[in-house]
C-alpha cells in the first residue's frame, strides 16, 4: 500500500509525498496529506540505521533540528543534505567544514558535539516515527481523536458531566446546556439571525 501511494503521489522526502492538488478521485489521500503537519508535530524519530533521517533538518534528537539549534555550525558544514547514516562512522561523527574553525567558534562547536554525545551509534533496522500520544508509539484513531479534540481542556473549563447529573428538572438541564452552547434563542441571538 505504501509503495502504491509513493508511486502515485511522488515522495518529497523519506516521510511524506507531494501535496495533492487535483480534485478527482483522491479526496481521502488529499485529506490525509493536508493533516501531515498536525501528525508530524506529534511524532518522534526512532533512529536505527539513520538512512531516512536528515542530519540537519529533522528533529531526531528531540530538542529541535540541528539547523535551528546551531545555525552557525550549519553554515560552516558542507553536508547540508546528509542523512544521519552519511555523517556517522564507527569512529564517531564525520563532519566536514568549509574552512578551519576559528577560536571564537570553538565553544559553540563543543556545545554542538556535546549535544551529539548521547547518541551511542546506529543500529540495524529501518528508522521509524513514534506517535507520542500512545504508550507503545503506535498511531491509533482513538489517540489522535483524544489529542486533537483535547477533551481534558474542555472538561476543566466547564463541568459538562455535572450539568447532566444534577437532580433538577430535565427542561432546566437542557436549557442550561443550550445556554452554555450559545444556542438559546435569546434576544441577542435572534438579532444576529
Amino acid at each position: 500500500m505504501v509503495r502504491v501511494i509513493q508511486a502515485k503521489y511522488e515522495k518529497i522526502d523519506h516521510w511524506k509525498t507531494k501535496e495533492v492538488t487535483s480534485t478527482y478521485g483522491i479526496s481521502l489521500w488529499r485529506s490525509i496529506r493536508n493533516l501531515w503537519h498536525c501528525f508530524f508535530q506529534r511524532t518522534r524519530f526512532n533512529v536505527n540505521n539513520g538512512r531516512k533521517i536528515l542530519f540537519w533538518d529533522d528533529n531526531w534528537l528531540g530538542n529541535g533540528s540541528l539547523k535551528q539549534l546551531f545555525p552557525d555550525i550549519y553554515l560552516l558544514n558542507q553536508q547540508h543534505e546528509a542523512t544521519v547514516q552519511e555523517v556517522w562512522s564507527i569512529h564517531g561523527w564525520n563532519l566536514t567544514y568549509r574552512r578551519r574553525i576559528q577560536d571564537w567558534e570553538v565553544d559553540k562547536l563543543a556545545e554542538f558535539y556535546g549535544t551529539l554525545d548521547h547518541v551511542g551509534g546506529l543500529k540495524e533496522g529501518e528508522d521509524t516515527l513514534r506517535w507520542i500520544h500512545h504508550n507503545k508509539g503506535i498511531f491509533t484513531i482513538s489517540s489522535a481523536y483524544k489529542n486533537l479534540n483535547q477533551m481534558g481542556t474542555q472538561l476543566r473549563f466547564l463541568p459538562w458531566k455535572l450539568i447532566w447529573k444534577v437532580k433538577i428538572p430535565y427542561k432546566v438541564t437542557v436549557f442550561t446546556w443550550l445556554v452554555v452552547k450559545e444556542a438559546v434563542l435569546t434576544q441577542e441571538n435572534l438579532m444576529k439571525r
